[in-house]
């Protein structure tokens, strides 16, 4: 029986995949309803986990068009610049590599309470309270 439903979790896993890979939007549902708002990862256990050299070079590739997509997407910060005629105006500042500040906020946030779940007494003051068996 155990085995059973060990399969149907697994068949289940492999059409929710096979479905986030039918486009874009499908995709970020999956990620969202699976908790993977942030993909946050160990960079050496990503490092080691890789296939040499094909690995890399797709993980490279991710990397730069990530980098790239970033900087075509507005923040929420502005600067004081000036237009074509040379007049004072507001210019919005495009996203870089790195999370912006709100960003990283969010994510603490999102960390803050995957940390509450497996330990709800957890604060940033004490750390875990619990230790994982």
């Amino acid at each position: 029986m155990q085995q059973t439903i060990e399969q149907a979790k697994q068949e289940a896993q492999q059409l929710l995949a096979k479905q986030a890979l039918s486009d874009p939007e499908a995709l970020k549902r999956w990620l969202l309803e699976s908790g993977r708002k942030f993909v946050v990862l160990v960079s050496q256990d990503l490092v080691d986990s890789l296939p040499w050299p094909d690995g890399v070079r797709k993980f490279t590739e991710v990397v730069e068009a990530y980098r790239v997509h970033r900087l075509t997407q507005p923040s929420s910060r502005v600067e004081q610049g000036r237009d074509l005629l040379g007049r004072p105006c507001e210019v919005t500042v495009m996203k870089a590599d790195a999370l912006d500040p709100e960003e990283l906020n969010c994510l603490v946030h999102w960390a803050a309470a995957q940390l509450l779940e497996y330990d709800p007494g957890w604060t940033f003051e004490k750390g875990l309270t619990r230790t994982r068996a």
